[in-house]
Order: structure tokens, then sequence, then C-alpha cells
């Protein structure tokens, strides 16, 4: 869920009139046994990449999306068991240019450098994911006070605490500035919904 593009210019996501999708997309790499590995690619190399689509999987143009289309790999934090991290990719801030409903299709990408030193994605086929249905609604229709647990999840409490950025959707009272007091960035009071399912590649 989220709400539109709004677009005046303005430092803060949330404070600007548009809410990123929440949860955020965070998408986990993981083999499958039951098939045989067809590419052997370091995770260092690898892309994900994010596109839209309607419900009834119409691809949608690219500027409908606002926000980071390619993120690498999480990098591992200096953890003992960094290992929980592994293969993750995080799509912190991914606004919607309009109200509607829609999907998220997530596609793996080899990242390759050229003379220059420029960046060039190239899709793996047959590596994707697709979400289900989701809807981008008017800032007013959000009732962030009421929806707030369904706007986050465990996964990114967890990731947040060991220090992956992400924005923890506010509530109305904060959007207007009644809150004097800061956003705790690590203590959200938030939970995961019982029907919130992680993205899985």
């Amino acid at each position: 869920m989220g709400s539109p593009l709004d677009t005046g210019e303005h430092s803060d996501p949330f404070r600007g009139g548009q809410i990123p999708v929440s949860p955020p997309p965070i998408i986990q790499l993981k083999e499958r046994p039951d098939l045989e590995p067809f590419v052997l690619i370091p995770l260092q190399r690898l892309a994900c990449e994010v596109t839209l689509m309607t419900p009834d999987f119409v691809e949608l143009p690219n500027s409908m999306i606002v926000g980071p289309r390619y993120v690498e790999v999480l990098p591992m934090p200096a953890l003992q068991d960094a290992a929980q991290f592994e293969n993750f990719f995080v799509f912190g801030e991914v606004v919607i240019a309009e109200v509607g409903s829609y999907r998220f299709q997530f596609h793996l990408n080899v990242v390759f450098q050229t003379e220059n030193g420029q960046k060039v994605m190239e899709r793996i086929e047959g590596v994707h994911t697709i979400t289900p249905p989701f809807e981008v609604v008017e800032r007013q229709n959000l009732h962030l006070e009421r929806n707030r647990d369904h706007l986050w999840s465990d996964l990114c409490t967890h990731l947040q605490r060991h220090g992956v950025i992400l924005h923890i959707p506010p509530t109305e009272a904060e959007l207007q500035g009644h809150v004097n007091a800061p956003l705790d960035l690590h203590e959200p009071p938030c939970q995961k919904p019982a029907d919130y399912e992680e993205t899985l590649l």
C-alpha cells in the first residue's frame, strides 16, 4: 500500500504528500534444491530490478515508478550471524505515480561494467517473481494510525535494528507536524500481520 506521487519538491518522502509502498519490498534470493543450478555468479555482480504491472499482468511504463528501480544485494553487516542477511535486496523508497491497483514484478540481473566504468544490467531469464495485487490510494485514505501495523513487518524491524535504512510510515499527527519529538527509527511499534509474507525469488 502507498500513496501517489506528489509533484512538489520535498526532502522528506512522507511529509511531501506521497507514501512509499509499505511494507517496503524486500526480496530474498534462494536456491531451489529441486532444480539444477544453471548460473554461478558472485552475489556482488547481481542486482534486482522492479517493474510495475496491472493486476492482469500487463506491464506498465517505467515512468510509473519513482525511486530506485535496481538495487544490489544488501551488504553484509558486521555481525556474528551475518548469514541471516544473505541474498536480500531491499527497495526502501518506491513510490507509484498514480492511484490504482498494481503488482510488482522483480527480475534478477547480472551487472557488467564497461571499459569506461559504466554499469550495464542484463536480465537472467527465468529468475523472477510477481507479487499479489496491492492498492495505491490517496494519502487521506491510508488511515495511517489504524493501518500502521499492516504497513510494516518483523523483517523490516529486524533489518532496521541492524543498520539498514528503512522509513517507518508516520501517523497522521506526525505528518501534520503535531509531534515535537523525532521519530524513533529503531523501535517501530509494529508487528507483521498474519497474512503478510516476504516475497522470495
